[in-house]
């Protein structure tokens, strides 16, 4: 069995190969493709299975000077009911122009409310004597209506261990020619998860959001049934240092352009 440090040293030698293959053309549209190119350049199968992406680090990657967000993990509420996000969906969602289904898309921050189509006004609240993220609900003159949906700390610091112990970062360089976008990856960041305080302090310091995305089908066999698209607690890549410390970097940047 290899261990970590095998492992990351195979890694760091797959990506010098793909880096100096230079300009690389995506192979899928759209935003996902920088993530599937480089993924298919690992030669990596493409799966849901809610494991880190190459044999214990997960990897995101991202266009440089890009200052999105990013999604750590998704996770769908613990309670209090097993079909939460339905029931949030139908309580509060607005309603689809479209189908007249209802659907639920925000995103929530603990240090500030986040006003929903001017009927609702939602907050997170970190809760260290209950050990649980709760999802507060306002009306519009700030009355909070519910505290009941809840994340546990032990089933969010069991995500955290299992799918972002070792994150890499990939740096990639983008460009559109002839209608097609193409990436050089330039750089690589090997980064080790501190600890699950650190996560909770994020939160409370309004560092990472939790992304509501909760539609429904609108045909087929599956239409009015629920659609989540992942409950995501997503950070600014730029401020993913509170959560890791740098473990290795390789850079490609000086190179000559082509």
């Amino acid at each position: 069995m290899q261990s970590e440090q095998e492992i990351i040293e195979e890694l760091l030698t797959k990506f010098t190969q793909i880096a100096a293959q230079g300009w690389i053309e995506s192979h899928r549209q759209h935003n996902t493709g920088i993530g599937k190119t480089f993924e298919d350049l690992l030669e990596k199968v493409e799966d849901n299975l809610g494991e880190p992406d190459y044999k214990g680090i997960e990897l995101k990657t991202h266009r440089k000077n890009s200052n999105s967000f990013t999604t750590l993990f998704t996770a769908c509420p613990d309670g209090p009911n097993p079909s939460e996000n339905t029931r949030l969906r139908e309580t509060y969602g607005e309603t689809d122009a479209d189908s007249g289904l209802k659907t639920l898309h925000t995103s929530i921050f603990a240090t500030r409310k986040t006003t929903y189509f001017n009927k609702f006004k939602f907050q997170m609240e970190v809760n260290y004597e209950d050990k649980k993220i709760y999802l507060l609900v306002f009306d519009m003159n700030e009355e909070l209506l519910e505290k009941i949906t809840f994340w546990t700390f032990d089933s969010l610091n069991k995500k955290l261990e299992k799918k972002l112990k070792i994150l890499a970062l990939v740096d990639s360089k983008s460009k559109k020619e002839n209608g097609k976008e193409l990436f050089k990856y330039d750089k690589i960041t090997i980064c080790k998860f501190k600890n699950f305080d650190k996560f909770l302090k994020a939160v409370v310091d309004g560092k990472i959001m939790l992304d509501i995305r909760i539609d429904v089908y609108k045909s087929g066999q599956y239409f009015g049934k629920t659609h989540d698209h992942g409950t995501g607690f997503r950070i600014k890549e730029s401020d993913l240092e509170c959560l890791y410390d740098i473990f290795e970097l390789r850079s490609f940047e000086e190179e000559k352009e082509d």
